[in-house]
């Protein structure tokens, strides 16, 4: 038989490993919680690059939307002056 000593040992070693696996499990889950963290910093910081690209884009379609409209205003301009000299 095992004495009284020896599995009060055994019952501390028990309780230190169950002490060690809860401190395991809680770096494992602060270290999956700062990736968390991480990631979400990253889907944020990628989510206001696409819109400003989005509104970069926007804003070059209207400046090339007024462009077209001066162009075809000097064109017709141009036409009817053309047209007048005939």
């Amino acid at each position: 038989m095992e004495s009284s000593a020896s599995i009060k040992r055994q019952i501390e070693v028990i309780y230190e490993q169950r002490e060690v696996n809860d401190n395991n499990e809680l770096e494992e889950e602060e270290t999956y919680k700062e990736k968390i963290r991480l990631i979400n910093q990253q889907i944020k910081r990628l989510l206001k690059q696409k819109e400003q690209l989005t509104n970069e884009f926007k804003h070059s379609q209207y400046v090339g939307y007024r462009c077209e409209l001066n162009i075809r205003d000097n064109l017709n301009s141009l036409y009817r002056q053309l047209e007048n000299i005939e």
